[in-house]
C-alpha cells in the first residue's frame, strides 16, 4: 500500500514539475528573455518541494518535526536563489 502512495506522489510531483516548466517555457516565448526561466523553476521547484515535504503518510497523525524542518528549509532556498536570480 505505501509503494502504492509513494508512487502517485511521485506522478503528481512530475506532473505538477512539468506544469511549472511549461509555464516557464510559455513566460519565455511571451518575453523573449530566457532569464525567467530559471527564476520561474526555483520558485515552482520551492513550491512543489514544500508541497511534498508536508505530505502526511497514512497511519501518521500529523507532520514531524523532519518533515518541519526539511519544508521550512526547502522554502528558505527557493525564496533565496530565486529572490536572487530574478
Amino acid at each position: 500500500m505505501t509503494i502504492w502512495i509513494f508512487s502517485q506522489a511521485t506522478l503528481a510531483i512530475a506532473i505538477c514539475l512539468s506544469i511549472i516548466m511549461a509555464v516557464a517555457w510559455a513566460v519565455r516565448r511571451q518575453t523573449n528573455n530566457s532569464g525567467w526561466v530559471d527564476a520561474v523553476w526555483t520558485f515552482g521547484l520551492g513550491i512543489v518541494g514544500l508541497a511534498s515535504a508536508l505530505i502526511v503518510l497514512p497511519g501518521a497523525e500529523d507532520w514531524t518535526s523532519r518533515q518541519m524542518l526539511a519544508a521550512i528549509l526547502i522554502a528558505l532556498w527557493s525564496l533565496r536563489l530565486g529572490a536572487h536570480i530574478a
